[in-house]
């Protein structure tokens, strides 16, 4: 299993990444069954002694797990996915996405990302540290939106 940095994150088409984005969300909000203390790693250390971890019960948790559920042996789809979802994460953490997030009108709990939003995270460059650039994201948001949403 190769590992990558950040910045080698493989890009999705904006449907697909849609997808992988909606069965995190769903599975973090517990609207579809993953048990993640049902997994477990286990580590062998140089004295051939193995220890046992098993994961807890968060959202990000549930959602790593769905994606890797869905990705199967296509680890490097799996991981780049979570760079991108955890990217994510990390800009509407720090209030950045508020223009492009708001609250369902079907569902009371539940919230719409813009789909220029999706389409930027599917397929913006990630930094070495897992991070989208966030005036660049915002920049690329804005320019898809006009172009191929302009009535939303």
């Amino acid at each position: 299993m190769k590992t990558f940095s950040p910045c080698e994150a493989q890009t999705f088409t904006p449907e697909e990444f849609a997808f992988a984005f909606a069965l995190a969300v769903h599975a973090g909000h517990l609207q579809i069954p993953v048990y993640p203390h049902h997994y477990k790693v286990d580590l062998e250390d140089e004295d051939g002694e193995v220890s046992t971890f098993r994961f807890t019960d968060t959202r990000l948790n549930r959602a790593a797990i769905a994606l890797k559920e869905h990705f199967g042996q296509e680890y490097e789809k799996f991981e780049s996915a979570m760079w991108r979802f955890m990217a994510f994460i990390d800009l509407a953490r720090k209030d950045a996405l508020c223009k492009w997030i708001r609250d369902s009108a079907t569902d009371c709990q539940a919230k719409e990302v813009h789909p220029a939003v999706i389409e930027v995270c599917a397929q913006m460059r990630l930094t070495r540290q897992g991070k989208f650039s966030k005036n660049r994201f915002l920049q690329a948001v804005e320019r898809i939106a006009k172009e191929k949403y302009p009535d939303s």
